[in-house]
């Protein structure tokens, strides 16, 4: 289960006041306030949109808590071109809302598709979602020209992968397997003669 804590300004009922906000994969025992928070948030959609993304991407499904009250959350999948995640869901509770929250989730969003080697971030977004469209914008996305009922937003975030990866060792490149078995060839080398 991924935890991160970040801190930011909380409001609940129109008041603010600092807090943090804690990070968490998305099990089995969170999927009725999941689903509450998912029917707020798209009264327009069914639970079973939310019981298929939970299936197919529960692994890509981040919570966000402020204490034990769950505030938010997303959802993403790869993408059918490489390096692209498409945003499948974002959501933050009514009553947390303009407290910075969005921003955080996708913050951290950002922070963990560049960790796992994407360069891209995709979305869509009904045209009258003006809130969501605001908080996009701020937040580096650009829109794609089309026309629709939906709009296509977008990202280019930084690839910083991170998998792979053991004390301190740089990133494996495409020479890391010829790396490591020169280290081998070396080392059996000393102990041999």
């Amino acid at each position: 289960m991924l935890s991160i804590t970040r801190s930011m300004a909380l409001g609940q009922n129109g008041e603010r006041r600092k807090g943090s906000l804690i990070f968490s994969g998305c099990g089995y025992f969170h999927w009725r306030r999941l689903a509450t928070l998912f029917q707020e948030a798209f009264p327009f959609l069914s639970l079973n949109e939310l019981s298929f993304v939970l299936r197919n991407s529960k692994e890509n499904t981040r919570l966000c808590f402020a204490g034990k009250d769950l505030v938010g959350f997303y959802s993403y999948q790869p993408g059918k071109a490489p390096g692209v995640v498409w945003l499948n869901f974002i959501a933050v509770r009514r009553d947390y809302r303009n407290s910075g929250i969005g921003k955080g989730l996708l913050e951290k969003l950002d922070e963990e598709v560049s960790q796992k080697g994407f360069s891209r971030i995709e979305l869509a977004v009904y045209k009258g979602n003006s809130t969501a469209i605001r908080l996009y914008e701020r937040c580096g996305y650009t829109r794609l020209p089309r026309a629709g009922e939906k709009w296509t937003y977008y990202k280019e975030i930084r690839p910083r992968p991170t998998a792979g990866r053991d004390k301190g060792e740089p990133s494996r490149g495409p020479f890391h397997i010829l790396r490591k078995s020169s280290r081998w060839l070396a080392y059996r080398i000393l102990v041999l003669f």
